[in-house]
């Protein structure tokens, strides 16, 4: 019974101390797994800090992002700035402002509109001597009225009562119309007579009658009459006349 009694205590400690070493085991398993959840958490939540597709969306290279800001600011303010400045332009009346369709409209197509043919009614004839070249008369004709007008190809003159206009010289032909802004001069160079002396029926002649052409080369309206200088000059068959020039040294070197 002593030995019974003896070893009772022995198997109660026993017996605790498994239990104390159950319980322990089972604790250290328990924090294991919550060390193992905590360890992992950081992966877990890592995507919600950036994803891949969120991190490349939202982080660009610093000088991708700033030149494409660049190039989207500049094109904006390029065309801002021309957008006002043709703005300006228009206001002011600047053909210049608008592109270049309306630029042509505006200078070719309104002068077209408002032009007139030049006749003896809109300008004023004068007739001078020149010293070169020799045996030539320069012929000026002034736009005298309120609106351009066009002096198409040469003017149709006759020496006092003669029947035949002069020949027009066909190579002096201009690039372009002559247009007459009011109080402009066109210009055209008669030459009286071949130095030489090959010409026929030399006279002096004391007036000049000039008459326009209009578009199609026709006559245009009445002609204006003009005393000739130094109470006149000499002509004869080989007389010529250049088409009407913008410029008088144009009309001088026939």
């Amino acid at each position: 019974m002593r030995v019974l009694a003896a070893r009772r205590p022995r198997v109660r400690v026993l017996a605790a101390a498994t239990v104390a070493f159950a319980a322990f085991s089972l604790t250290a398993c328990q924090g294991g797994a919550d060390a193992g959840a905590v360890g992992s958490s950081p992966q877990a939540s890592a995507p919600a800090a950036g994803s891949g597709a969120d991190a490349g969306k939202d982080v660009k290279p610093a000088g991708s992002q700033k030149s494409a800001d660049g190039a989207s600011d500049a094109g904006k303010g390029t065309g801002s700035a021309t957008g006002s400045t043709g703005g300006q332009g228009t206001d002011k009346g600047g053909p210049a402002a608008g592109s270049g369709s309306d630029a042509g409209r505006g200078s070719g197509s309104d002068s077209d509109a408002t032009a007139v043919t030049c006749t003896a009614a809109n300008t004023k004839i004068r007739v001078t001597a020149v010293s070169r070249p020799i045996n030539h008369v320069l012929i000026t004709a002034t736009n005298t009225g309120d609106t351009p007008c066009f002096a198409y190809h040469a003017p149709f003159l006759r020496f006092d009562d003669a029947q035949a206009p002069v020949p027009v010289l066909r190579d002096s032909i201009p690039q372009a119309v002559v247009t007459l802004e009011p109080g402009e001069s066109a210009y055209a160079g008669v030459m009286t007579a071949v130095a030489t002396g090959e010409g026929e029926g030399g006279r002096t002649a004391h007036k000049l009658t000039v008459t326009y052409a209009d578009r199609s080369g026709d006559a245009s309206g009445r002609g204006a009459t003009v005393s000739l200088p130094s109470g006149g000059v000499y002509v004869d068959s080989s007389h010529t006349v250049t088409y009407w020039q913008q410029e008088m040294d144009l009309a001088l070197v026939w």
